[in-house]
């Protein structure tokens, strides 16, 4: 019995490890990928095991992210999901444009200029 405790205690330990390599410095975690994420699901597999919710070898039908987050994840938790994304992203075509839109000019009479003002900056004249 304190084998499988001790096996139930590392599994969660390294489950936690996994939740907080993905959380950034803004303290918003982010969903793993690659080896992250097959590393989270053995682990969360292994934990149900453990725990006698599923037989091992049984297919697990829900999401082993939203499982740890749900379970184990603090209250305070930021997920990326969670998170209001932009609903379309600006991309300028570019920063550099010439002073008049007018024919073919000098580059001495180009100047640099903002398309328009960067957010969280006042428009300067």
């Amino acid at each position: 019995m304190a084998k499988v405790e001790n096996e139930i205690q590392q599994t969660i330990y390294n489950l936690y490890h996994i939740f907080w390599t993905n959380t950034d410095h803004d303290g918003i975690t982010h969903k793993p990928f690659g080896l992250d994420w097959i590393s989270l699901e053995r682990n969360m597999h292994r934990l149900l095991v453990l725990r006698g919710i599923i037989k091992d070898g049984e297919i697990v039908q829900q999401d082993p992210w939203d499982m740890f987050t749900t379970e184990f994840a603090p209250k305070h938790t930021i997920l990326s999901s969670s998170v209001k994304q932009p609903s379309q992203p600006y991309f300028p075509s570019s920063i550099l444009l010439p002073a008049s839109s007018g024919g073919q000019q000098n580059q001495k009479s180009s100047r640099v200029h903002f398309q328009s003002p960067l957010p969280g900056r006042s428009s300067m004249s």
